[in-house]
């Protein structure tokens, strides 16, 4: 543990003018999978590359406010959170690939996980403490086909063993969708969630409803959205 500290202590040092854009960050509960229910540090960065017409973070990605904060000091506040598990959330994070890198190997006490649309190449490196919360974008997203489907990337993210495959679904269209890809990727159906559309609980369910006969049938997993059952539309602070 001594020998771990000063090789951060180090690392933290020799850090310089390196930054990221953060819009919020706070202590919460991860409400998706695959660490639901668990105690985590979120930091939410700012941009993405795609514009899905239900987001629920535009105030990430449209004109989003942030604040540059250097890379030591938001290891800094990562040590200081005393949590365990950290969440890269945005917008897209992977846009920062090189910068989450040198955190993540730098900071091994923790488990990072990073949430992503499935379009920018995991890290270069395989950490044993990062995992990816894989959520590729369908066509009842609004986004053009070329831009959000990129099964080149998937089948990369598909060899990290810590990667779950999250897809918003609506309705049976969109489980459809759903089929070709896994079936396409060969992706373990173990590794499948189906995430209902819903920034409420109410329409949640009702979509929850609709796909859970079928999402059985497949083997997939339907994941809950924990943090609409717990506060809604309310944003995690």
């Amino acid at each position: 543990m001594k020998h771990q500290q000063v090789t951060q202590k180090l690392a933290l040092n020799n850090i310089k003018n390196i930054y990221l854009p953060v819009v919020e960050h706070f202590i919460s509960i991860q409400g998706e999978p695959s660490s639901v229910g668990k105690k985590a540090y979120f930091i939410r960065l700012a941009g993405c590359n795609l514009d899905c017409k239900w987001c629920d973070t535009k105030y990430a990605t449209k004109k989003p406010k942030f604040e540059l904060i250097p890379l030591k000091q938001i290891m800094k506040m990562i040590l200081r959170s005393k949590c365990d598990l950290i969440v890269f959330t945005g917008g897209e994070p992977l846009l920062f690939a090189e910068m989450l890198e040198l955190i993540a190997s730098t900071l091994k006490s923790r488990q990072f996980e990073i949430e992503t649309n499935g379009t920018r190449c995991p890290l270069p490196q395989e950490l044993w403490n990062v995992g990816y919360n894989v959520s590729p974008k369908l066509s009842g997203s609004g986004n053009p086909k070329e831009k959000r489907y990129k099964p080149e990337v998937l089948k990369l993210f598909k060899q990290r063993a810590n990667t779950i495959f999250k897809f918003v679904c609506c309705d049976q269209n969109d489980l459809k969708e759903v089929n070709k890809i896994v079936d396409s990727l060969k992706i373990s159906k173990s590794r499948v969630y189906i995430m209902p559309e819903g920034m409420e609980w109410k329409k949640y369910r009702a979509n929850a409803l609709k796909l859970v006969d079928k999402v059985l049938e497949r083997n997939y997993n339907l994941a809950v959205r924990f943090q609409i059952l717990l506060w809604g539309k309310k944003k995690l602070k």
